[in-house]
């Protein structure tokens, strides 16, 4: 499958799996991001964006969490099937549905899994991530999630930069983000050498893929 057309066709998740390659297209703020993933190892080979409409600014292609979107299509790759796409919340928080691990004994991706949907949704604009989580995936009150966050935070999952949120260096290498991956600064680089005005549905290939 095409990345146009796996961009095109309105389903989210993985879309297409055999062969060399995995098409997977995760959501993103009205963006919508394909990954074409290599079958072994999942290193990304090509990378397509279809923007929202109206088309929005440059600006905001910067913006794009493209390294953790990329964290996020992998996962949804490896996932055992049959797995249907539900939610990226589900997905990032499926560990925390075993109650009974108590702080000392859960896994410390749990954690880090928690910061990521956290700073995701302090960058989407919402005021209370903790009480979305709570209402939309459960497993805990919204106090409950919000010590949660603070622990992942004492963990050393994510930080506070001049106010802003964000994910550490600790927390990505036990997400599993691939040491040769393309940085977002990479990609932007390449997508404004390659498309200044940015039209709908077009694509970049990572350094290195041929």
């Amino acid at each position: 499958m095409h990345l146009s057309e796996a961009l095109a066709s309105g389903t989210e998740g993985v879309l297409s799996s055999g062969g060399d390659d995995v098409v997977v297209v995760v959501p993103h703020e009205g963006w919508r991001v394909g990954f074409r993933l290599a079958a072994r190892g999942r290193r990304a080979v090509e990378v397509s964006f279809l923007p929202p409409d109206p088309l929005p600014g440059l600006d905001q292609l910067r913006t794009l969490p493209l390294g953790r979107l990329l964290t996020q299509a992998r996962r949804l790759a490896a996932a055992p099937p049959p797995s249907p796409f539900t939610s990226i919340t589900e997905l990032n928080l499926s560990g925390w549905k075993n109650e009974g691990r108590g702080p000392q004994g859960r896994p410390l991706r749990d954690w880090a899994w928690l910061a990521w949907e956290y700073v995701a949704r302090k960058e989407a604009g919402e005021a209370n991530p903790a009480r979305e989580i709570s209402e939309r995936f459960g497993h805990g009150s919204p106090k409950v999630w919000s010590n949660r966050i603070a622990r992942a935070r004492e963990l050393g999952m994510w930080e506070d930069d001049h106010g802003t949120p964000c994910i550490t260096g600790r927390a990505d290498r036990l997400l599993g983000s691939a040491a040769n991956d393309p940085t977002d600064d990479e990609l932007r680089e390449m997508e404004r050498r390659s498309s200044p005005r940015l039209p709908p549905g077009f694509r970049v290939k990572p350094q290195g893929s041929g």
